[in-house]
């Protein structure tokens, strides 16, 4: 019988009170971009059309900051830099749970 991978199912041999514990991986260091967009995190959030802000690299390995939007009549709103830092637009369209 096949297990369906979608699926947790804990190995058979340590019952049932077996434990397991999950730490978050640390990341080391951060990044100057992480304070950045955690202070200006609800401003750009709060503009028609934001659904998301990240951090990510260039290939020139410049960081940047993404602003990600649902339509790209909004893009003229986002601001090219924070704390100057580059900020550029991505047009991924509404963001939606699954």
């Amino acid at each position: 019988m096949e297990r369906d991978p979608r699926f947790f199912e804990p190995p058979h041999d340590t019952g049932e009170d077996a434990q397991v514990s999950f730490e978050p991986p640390s990341r080391p260091g951060g990044s100057p971009l992480d304070e950045v967009i955690e202070r200006h995190r609800s401003e750009i959030l709060a503009l028609d059309g934001v659904e998301g802000i990240d951090r990510s690299r260039e290939q020139d390995g410049t960081e940047v900051i993404r602003v990600h939007l649902s339509d790209a009549s909004q893009e003229s709103r986002i601001p090219r830099e924070l704390d100057g830092h580059p900020v550029i637009t991505l047009l991924t369209g509404p963001f939606e749970a699954l």
